[in-house]
């Protein structure tokens, strides 16, 4: 989905919302009654609001993803990134899934103090956008 499939989506419901609200001022007759039911159980179904709700996180993150960049530091031998940073307009997080992988071993320890003497001196990382 789009952001413009979000926009379709938000101007049906209020659509919708309009066209309840105009049947209930309408003389009380069988049919006026029954659409005007039928709209209201739509608009309050779970699925329906559940629906609305991934909606509306898909198009958060794909505005996300639209700006988001990212960039890596290097590669371990083993393949798993020594520092990552991912930032998207006026956020940014810096991880080191390195650092998570050796955890409080020995090894770790070194780690996370070789890095924190690196970011220290102050690290250079070319963003790039970010590709999934």
């Amino acid at each position: 989905m789009t952001d413009i499939d979000l926009e379709v989506h938000r101007a049906t419901e209020a659509l919708l919302r309009e066209a309840f609200g105009y049947l209930l001022r309408l003389p009380a007759v069988p049919t006026t009654v029954d659409l005007a039911r039928k709209i209201r159980s739509h608009l309050d179904n779970p699925r329906a609001i559940a629906a609305s709700t991934v909606l509306e996180g898909t198009a958060a993150s794909q505005r996300w993803d639209a700006v988001a960049r990212t960039g890596v530091t290097r590669y371990l031998p083993s393949g798993i990134p020594e520092l990552v940073v991912s930032a998207s307009r006026d956020e940014a997080r810096v991880s080191s899934p390195a650092a998570q992988t050796f955890g409080r071993s020995a090894r770790g320890r070194e780690f996370a103090k070789e890095l924190t003497q690196q970011l220290a001196v102050g690290v250079t990382i070319e963003l790039r956008p970010r590709t999934n």
